[in-house]
């Protein structure tokens, strides 16, 4: 301990090896969330040295005062504080963190209680980068300490090795982070294929002004033709189209993007005929749903026949309503993207899945990502890969089955094993499978209010404390509590400015009303200098 370093408390009454109370003067005290720091004598594990200084972080400070309480009369209350009288006391408690070991460099937690009596002084920014710092290789530099800006934190990218979670309420800056996390992995060589549900991550080739990031020209935007997409595409990098061969579909998959149901044997029995026609055909490698639509409609408008045939005629015009929607997709093309465009060395891949239903982002998804687990489980690349999915809850739900929960499920079990590597991102962490959520080791939590998502994060993490959990709601944008692997103890961030630009930001409604006023106003001028005015449905040019 720095002899220069004031003292700014005392450690009071009981304490233990993960908790302090201590006694501050009522002017002079730490705030919560500040980090303090105090001696005990610790026989450290192989080590001699048999004194520490050790971290803990401000839960909370207290005022009280014995003689004005709730009950006191206003009035005596005021003559209490004009005569000096009201004797308030200051004090605090704190969650004990641990010790650096001076041999392996790991956070220990201290076996020994600290000592009441004992001084606490506070932090010194260079002590706490030992805490929330790795070495340039391994970092992974996210932003900085809520309590102290000056304080960079970094995570540890061997910490990925077990899994990420992001959660946070919309709103509170997960996309904004993910893209953070992206612009670092990319940095570090990484290879990574983002699932993007909602256009989030489009704009992620595009650098901001003033701002330079290492490899962004291997950054590529895949984006299904039949995406909503609402961004110009022309302010897009990289951008690429993605389609799926639907001749190499399986038929059960078909079945499920076509919605038919269980049930319905006959139709499917129909359908078995025709796709084998097909597959026998000159067309077997490259035929599309509109292949599938004619031999379904020549079936159906066929001459009435046998037994069988009449059957097939009219299982045919019941399975036309299944076909309305595929055969008009823009969703499946004659060729597939080559995987190994997604598992380029020093590469990230966005797969914009905008505008697209359930089942078929489902399908879409289970495809990419087991073509990519075979890859990577059969070796064919050597990187590791870090698979990023955004709305995990709708990949990876909790009251239903989907194709693509069983693969993810899978390389959240195993992936490790073979050098693949999840990050879920959710708004709703109750709606993903606890199992999934479970396997993510770390995590990274903004500012969630839901008490549902909040108890899915504490049966989800060992690490979370309740006095973290409760801590949440008060995070602002931008601010997270991260646990797990990836940090050396449970730390509270400011995230970092991105390099990038960011695609999922909330619509600008004043912007967009300011256009609609001006639209009419534009309108109203025009039928002026024709010398035509009439008024507008729902009220009047003079009310505009």
């Amino acid at each position: 301990m720095s002899q220069t370093q004031k003292e700014i408390a005392i450690i009071v009454g009981e304490a233990s090896t993960t908790k302090i109370f201590f006694a501050c003067q009522t002017e002079n005290y730490p705030v919560k969330w500040e980090y303090i720091t105090f001696a005990i004598p610790e026989q450290v594990p192989d080590s001699g040295i048999s004194k520490v200084d050790v971290l803990a972080q401000v839960e909370g400070v207290y005022s009280v005062s014995e003689i004005i309480t709730k009950s006191t009369a206003l009035e005596a209350v005021r003559k209490i504080i004009a005569n000096n009288l009201a004797n308030v006391k200051t004090w605090g408690e704190a969650q004990v963190l641990g010790y650096k070991h001076p041999k392996s460099k790991r956070v220990v937690l201290p076996r020994k209680a600290a000592i009441p009596g004992s001084a606490i002084y506070l932090a010194s920014d260079e002590f706490l980068q030992q805490f929330f710092t790795f070495p340039e290789k391994n970092a992974l530099n996210v932003g900085n300490l809520i309590s102290r800006q000056k304080v960079p934190v970094s995570l540890n990218i061997e910490g990925l090795n077990r899994h990420l979670a992001i959660l946070a309420q919309t709103g509170a800056g997960k996309s904004y982070t993910t893209g953070v996390l992206l612009e670092e992995l990319l940095e570090k060589g990484a290879t990574v294929v983002v699932l993007d549900p909602h256009s989030d991550y489009v704009y992620l080739s595009n650098l901001e002004k003033g701002c330079d990031l290492k490899f962004a020209d291997r950054i590529k935007i895949y984006r299904n033709p039949q995406s909503t997409h609402r961004y110009d595409e022309s302010k897009v990098k990289s951008l690429e189209n993605y389609q799926i061969k639907f001749s190499d579909l399986k038929t059960e998959d078909i079945f499920s993007i076509m919605r038919v149901p269980e049930t319905a044997t006959r139709i499917k029995e129909v359908f078995y005929k025709v796709f084998d026609k097909l597959e026998k055909s000159p067309k077997k490698d490259s035929y599309t749903p509109s292949d599938l639509a004619q031999e379904i409609e020549a079936i159906a408008n066929a001459e009435a026949g046998e037994k069988t045939e009449k059957e097939d005629k009219v299982a045919a015009k019941d399975a036309r309503k299944y076909l309305r929607g595929l055969k008009n997709s823009k969703v499946f093309g004659s060729a597939n993207v080559a995987v190994e465009k997604f598992l380029a060395p020093v590469s990230v891949s966005v797969l914009d899945l905008s505008g697209l239903d359930d089942k078929t982002m489902d399908v879409l998804a289970y495809l990419l990502i087991d073509d990519i687990y075979s890859q990577v489980k059969d070796l064919h690349t050597k990187y590791p890969v870090f698979l990023i999915i955004e709305e995990a809850h709708k990949f990876v739900p909790e009251k239903r089955e989907t194709k693509s929960a069983r693969i993810i499920n899978t390389i959240a079990a195993e992936g490790r094993k073979f050098g693949m590597f999840l990050t879920l991102i959710t708004q709703r962490p109750s709606k993903i499978h606890s199992d999934t959520l479970s396997q993510c080791n770390s995590q990274i939590i903004m500012k969630i209010t839901n008490p549902l998502d909040q108890k899915a994060i504490e049966n989800s993490s060992e690490r979370m404390s309740k006095e973290l959990l409760q801590d949440l709601p008060g995070l602002n944008p931008g601010e997270a509590v991260i646990v797990g692997t990836v940090t050396q103890i449970p730390v509270m961030v400011t995230i970092r400015g991105r390099k990038t630009m960011e695609g999922g930001s909330d619509l600008k409604i004043l912007e967009l009303l300011d256009m609609a006023l001006k639209d009419v106003k534009d309108e109203k001028d025009k039928a002026k200098l024709q010398g035509n005015i009439k008024p507008l449905e729902g009220g009047t040019f003079s009310d505009v």
